[in-house]
C-alpha cells in the first residue's frame, strides 16, 4: 500500500456528540409534525365553513340546471365571442 491510497481510519464520533445530533434531530421531527397539525386543523376549520354553503349549492342544482336547460335555446340567438388564438 502507499502513501497514496492510504485514508484516514474511521473513527467514531463521542457519545456526546451523537446523543446532541440525534436530540437536534428528534426537535426538527417535532417542529414539523406540530407544523403539520397546525396546518390540518386550519385545513379542517376551512372545510368546515365551507362545508354547509356547498351543501346548499350542491341541493340547489336541481332548480338551477332547469333554468340552464330552459335557457338554452335563447343562447344560440346571442352573438359568439372571438376566442383570442394562443401564440405559440
Amino acid at each position: 500500500m502507499t502513501e497514496s491510497d492510504s485514508s484516514q481510519p474511521f473513527s467514531i464520533p463521542p457519545l456526546e456528540e451523537i446523543v446532541s445530533l440525534l436530540t437536534s434531530n428528534v426537535r426538527h421531527i417535532l417542529e414539523s409534525i406540530e407544523n403539520f397539525n397546525r396546518i390540518s386543523k386550519r385545513i379542517d376549520n376551512l372545510l368546515n365553513d365551507i362545508e354547509e354553503p356547498l351543501r346548499n349549492l350542491v341541493n340547489s342544482s336541481g332548480p338551477l340546471s332547469e333554468v340552464a336547460k330552459n335557457l338554452g335555446p335563447l343562447l344560440s340567438y346571442l352573438p359568439k365571442q372571438n376566442k383570442p388564438e394562443s401564440g405559440s
